[in-house]
């Protein structure tokens, strides 16, 4: 009776160790996506432009504005607190002089919201919309 048992356990030990034995030694390299630049997002591998508030102060109405905001080639993002704005990242639709000198185009379209406990604005969205990022920070 154990004979009847210990069979097939044998018989599953010996396929298991004969796949493992065979897959561990193939020349099978894992192939990796391509290394994307700073300026490409993993959520839409289209290039990206990053900006940066570059206000003198934090209303709506400022932060609102295509023009106070400054191309940087440094992608990073901040800390994603809505306290006040900080950085935005949109894709070359939205961008004026994409290779020369970038600039946001006036159809971004930024929205604000005023953050009541820091009186600070902070982006809400942009007309990106998924598309791009929005990066606020704490106050």
């Amino acid at each position: 009776m154990t004979k009847k048992i210990a069979t097939p356990i044998i018989a599953a030990m010996a396929s298991l160790m004969l796949f493992i034995g065979t897959t561990a030694f193939t020349n099978n390299p894992i192939k990796h996506k391509k290394t994307v630049t700073t300026t490409t997002t993993k959520k839409s591998r289209a290039t990206m432009y990053t900006f940066y508030y570059n206000g003198s102060s934090f209303t709506v109405n400022d932060v609102q504005n295509p023009t106070k905001w400054t191309y940087t080639s440094n992608s990073s993002l901040c800390d994603g607190t809505d306290e006040q704005a900080c950085r935005i990242q949109v894709p070359a639709t939205y961008v004026d002089n994409p290779t020369t000198a970038p600039t946001l185009k006036s159809t971004v379209n930024i929205q604000a919201a005023l953050n009541s406990s820091t009186s600070t604005a902070y982006v809400v969205s942009t007309a990106a919309g998924a598309s791009g990022v929005i990066s606020n920070s704490l106050h």
